[in-house]
C-alpha cells in the first residue's frame, strides 16, 4: 500500500471513529443512533486493521487480516437495523423485521465472525472469499440491506421527511452497491478503493441518521456535528500529529507507530466527543463534598447543549 493510500485509510478511520462516536454520545438509548453509531465503529476497527496489515511483516499481516477482515462485512448487519428503527411503525413488516433483528443480531454477528476467525470457509489468507463462502458472506452483507430496501421503498410514501428519507435511500443503495462489490473476486489494487468507497457511503448515511434523528426530536443537528468535527479535527491533530510528523520524517510507516497514531487518534477523538460525560464524571469526583455546586455545573452543561440542538 503506497503511502498516500496509507494516510487516506488513516484519515477514513479518523472520520468513522468520530461520526460513529458522536451518534453515540448524542443518545446511546436511541436504536438507530446506537447501531449506526457501532456500525462505524466497526467499520473503522476494519480499516484500522487495513493500517495495520500494510505495516507489519508476513506472518503478523496474515493473523491480522483474518482477525480484521470480516469486521467490513458487520455493519451491514447494523445498519440494516439502523433504517428499520427509523421506518414509521406502521410501515410494512417493520414490526417482524425490528423484532427478529433484536432478537438475531449479536448471534448471528458472532456467529459469523467465530465462523470466520476460527475456520477457512469464508477467506482464504490474503483476505478474499473462498468459493464456498461467497453464500455465507453474501447472506450477511446483503440480504439485510436488500430486506430493509425493500420495505423502505414501499414505507417511503408515509413519512414525513420526504428529502431525508429520499437521501437514505439513495445512501442505502450505494452501500448496498459497494457491499456487493466487497464480496465479488476483484483484484488486490481494486480492493482498497472499494472499501474507501463503503466508507463514504456510510459517513453519508452517518450524517443521515444524525439529521433524522434530530428531525424526530425537535432539535437542530447542523451545529453541533460541526462543532464536533471542528473540536475532533483540533483534539487529534494535537495529540496525534507528533506521531504522524515522526512517522513522515525518521521511521516511516511502522507496525508499532501506525499502531499509536490510531489509538492516539481514537483516544483524542473519544475524548472530544465524550466531553461533556468526562467534565460530569470530573465534577462529581473534585465536588464530591459540594452537591449544590456540583448540580448547577450540571445545569449549565445541560443548558449549554439545549442551546446548541435548540439553534
Amino acid at each position: 500500500m503506497s503511502s498516500g493510500l496509507l494516510s487516506f485509510h488513516i484519515v477514513a478511520f479518523g472520520l468513522a471513529v468520530w461520526l460513529g462516536l458522536f451518534l453515540l454520545a448524542r443518545d446511546v438509548r436511541r436504536a438507530p443512533l446506537r447501531s449506526a453509531g457501532f456500525g462505524l465503529l466497526l467499520y473503522a476497527a476494519a480499516l484500522a486493521g487495513m493500517v495495520l496489515v500494510a505495516t507489519s511483516a508476513p506472518e503478523q499481516a496474515a493473523r491480522l487480516i483474518r482477525w480484521t477482515r470480516p469486521l467490513f462485512f458487520l455493519p451491514s448487519i447494523l445498519w440494516a437495523g439502523t433504517v428499520a428503527h427509523l421506518l414509521p411503525e406502521d410501515a410494512p413488516l417493520r414490526e417482524p423485521f425490528v423484532r427478529s433483528w433484536n432478537r438475531l443480531l449479536l448471534p448471528l454477528m458472532a456467529a459469523f465472525y467465530l465462523l470466520s476467525v476460527a475456520t477457512d470457509a469464508v477467506f482464504g489468507p490474503d483476505g478474499s472469499v473462498r468459493p464456498g463462502g461467497y453464500l455465507v458472506a453474501g447472506a450477511v452483507a446483503l440480504l439485510p440491506l436488500f430486506e430493509v430496501l425493500i420495505m423502505l421503498g414501499v414505507g417511503l410514501r408515509r413519512t414525513g421527511p420526504q428529502r431525508h428519507l429520499g437521501l437514505l435511500l439513495a445512501g442505502l443503495l450505494f452501500f448496498s452497491l459497494s457491499a456487493t462489490l466487497l464480496v465479488t473476486p476483484l483484484s488486490g489494487p481494486w480492493r482498497a478503493p472499494i472499501t474507501l468507497g463503503m466508507g463514504l457511503d456510510l459517513l453519508l448515511l452517518g450524517v443521515v441518521v444524525a439529521a433524522l434523528d434530530a428531525f424526530n426530536e425537535g432539535e437542530a443537528w447542523l451545529p453541533e456535528l460541526l462543532r464536533s468535527l471542528l473540536g475532533g479535527l483540533f483534539s487529534a491533530l494535537l495529540f496525534a500529529g507528533p506521531v504522524a510528523l515522526t512517522m513522515a520524517l525518521i521511521t516511516g510507516p511502522t507496525l508499532i507507530m501506525s499502531g499509536l497514531l490510531l489509538g492516539l487518534t481514537a483516544l483524542a477523538l473519544a475524548h472530544q466527543t465524550f466531553s461533556g460525560p468526562i467534565q460530569g464524571l470530573l465534577d462529581t469526583l473534585a465536588y464530591l463534598g459540594y452537591p449544590r455546586l456540583r448540580a448547577q455545573q450540571a445545569a449549565l452543561r445541560q443548558e449549554a447543549q439545549a442551546q446548541v440542538r435548540g439553534a
